[in-house]
């Protein structure tokens, strides 16, 4: 059976906004206060600098303001948060710390990302928020039973679908098939509306969230991933990979402009402004969406790659990611003082549910469903159902999802057929698990 987050834990937690996993064009954003000053160059030498290296640029103002909120309860440290786009995230990571110029606090998405950086971080198992992780989040932050890692926000994705649109073309059901989804297309372009915006410009999507289905719905994907490392299963040959590049094949050929010239911003853009009926995104996207039309009538729908509707009708949920501390740091103590306040204080919790949106990942935290919007209670009723798969990147070994992502992107400029992605897929998987 494939991984299932618990109804029971599901029940504590509610539900909650959360960012999509990639923004804006700049490699980096520094973080500007209120006052329109720069707080990165906010240095005193009296105070202890606490730097956050972190990826979502959605949030930067909104990072900002908690910075901010914080040195005002303590003077003596100077927060400086700077926001790094997904695609680029990892390669700015290792630089900084090949330069000396690592930061206190920063991302880590467990499991194999965990042990890269094992060496870089922090043991946090007694620190107070540990014993109020929701329990599926320690697995892929626990190494030898200690704790490296606080899992920030969970995050869904799949399908996001605009209802209205459904409506006036005669859909009545989400299609949970992949027969079903084809013939919601034929519906949708009767209706005279274009159905896809696909970001084809950009790898992360495609090699993150895009690749990451048939892998969340193998029957056992770790089982499945040491098969890949020990030659005993392909990409090639499995019958859940050739059927999401069905499901692929499906999505390119009813796309409404070129993939290759869409990026993340065009992507959001299309589905706000209502020029598309459908794109794949996290339920983060809200954010984004309601500041362009806050009464845009959306759902979350799965992503159906065959025509077994069981086997379809999930989601994809996890702890998108962990903030982890620098064992290094000279201002490591500080580091997690602050990842303590964000989450027992009242103003910390408060930014974390409604300015960032988040779903925590610790069960005290309340849930304001207000702030998660259309997204997050279509999120929280298939968690309630336990229609769950999970996020399985982060297993892979180091670079796959950038190789997965550039072959999905030759697919959709006409250099790759169905077949050629998961020749691709294998020759880089064996590529990388040889060096």
């Amino acid at each position: 059976m494939k991984k299932r987050i618990c109804l029971g834990i599901v029940l504590v937690l509610g539900i909650t906004l959360l960012m999509g996993c990639s923004s804006g064009n700049d490699e980096t954003t520094k973080v500007t206060s209120d006052r329109g000053e720069t707080v990165a160059n906010d240095v005193s030498d009296e105070k202890v600098t606490v730097k956050v290296l972190q990826f979502k640029t959605e949030l930067s103002e909104q990072m900002v303001a908690m910075a901010e909120e914080y040195m005002k309860e303590h003077p003596n440290v100077n927060l400086q948060i700077e926001s790094v786009i997904s695609n680029d995230y990892d390669t700015v990571l290792k630089t900084r710390f090949a330069s000396g110029q690592a930061p206190d606090i920063f991302n880590n998405q467990g499991h194999s990302n965990m042990q890269l950086w094992l060496e870089n971080l922090e043991d946090l198992s007694d620190q107070p928020w540990v014993d109020d992780m929701l329990e599926f989040t320690k697995e892929a932050i626990t190494s030898d039973g200690k704790i490296y890692g606080m899992p920030l926000y969970l995050e869904s994705y799949g399908f996001l679908y605009n209802k209205d649109y459904f409506e006036q073309a005669g859909i009545t059901e989400v299609p949970v098939t992949l027969t079903g989804l084809a013939e919601a297309i034929e519906k949708l372009e009767a209706a005279g509306f274009k159905v896809f915006s696909i970001n084809g410009a950009e790898w992360y999507p495609n090699g993150v969230f895009l690749a990451n289905v048939p892998m969340a719905q193998q029957e056992d994907s770790t089982a499945f991933i040491n098969q890949i490392n020990d030659g005993t299963a392909t990409f090639i040959d499995n019958e859940i990979y050739n059927d999401w590049m069905d499901m692929v094949d499906l999505m390119k050929s009813h796309a409404a402009s070129d993939p290759m010239s869409v990026d993340f911003s065009t992507v959001v853009s299309d589905f706000s402004n209502g020029q598309v009926a459908m794109i794949l995104g996290t339920n983060g996207y809200q954010l984004m969406i309601d500041e362009v039309n806050p009464d845009l009538n959306i759902g979350m729908m799965p992503m159906p790659i065959n025509d077994d509707a069981q086997f379809n009708d999930n989601i994809y949920v996890s702890a998108s990611t962990y903030w982890c501390v620098n064992k290094n740091s000279a201002s490591k103590e500080a580091a997690k003082e602050f990842l303590d306040w964000l989450v027992t204080s009242e103003i910390g919790q408060r930014y974390i549910t409604e300015d960032f949106g988040f779903i925590p990942g610790l069960k005290s935290i309340e849930i304001n469903e207000y702030a998660v919007g259309p997204l997050g209670m279509d999120t929280l009723m298939y968690i309630k159902a336990g229609k769950t798969a999970g996020w399985e990147w982060p297993k892979y070994l180091d670079g796959v999802t950038i190789e997965f992502g550039g072959a999905i992107q030759k697919f959709y400029a006409g250099e790759l057929d169905k077949a050629g992605v998961l020749e691709n897929f294998q020759a880089s998987w064996e590529d990388l698990k040889d060096n």
